[in-house]
């Protein structure tokens, strides 16, 4: 029987700098939100990526999105993502101050 968990994580990296938030472990699946909030002057660009198991390549899930000033946005804005077991989102801000979050639910890869 699968047993759900929830799925927070907080980052607040570095300026320009790519940083992995999340990776889903060995025999899970998640289904995600990715929130991103600032308290920078100006408007910031945001790049949210996914890697997987399968390939090295990473998936663009938000390339070069802009966040305004004291404000948050969602990724996906309706919906929400769905990683397998191994897949690592990573996150970029060209601003310092600039938080990740990403929230939803893990559970067991079925079997049957």
């Amino acid at each position: 029987m699968a047993v759900d968990s929830v799925v927070l994580e907080q980052l607040v990296p570095s300026a320009a700098t790519e940083s992995d938030v999340y990776t889903v472990p060995t025999g899970r699946r998640a289904s995600v939100r990715i929130y991103v909030a600032t308290v920078t002057a100006a408007a910031i660009d945001v790049k949210i990526r996914k890697a997987g198991e399968a390939s090295a390549a990473k998936q663009c899930l938000a390339c070069s999105a802009s966040v305004l000033l004291n404000s948050s946005n969602q990724y996906p804005e309706v919906g929400t993502i769905l990683l397998s077991a191994g897949d690592v989102v990573t996150v970029e801000s060209d601003q310092a101050d600039t938080a990740f979050t990403v929230n939803g639910y893990e559970d067991d890869i079925p079997t049957e």
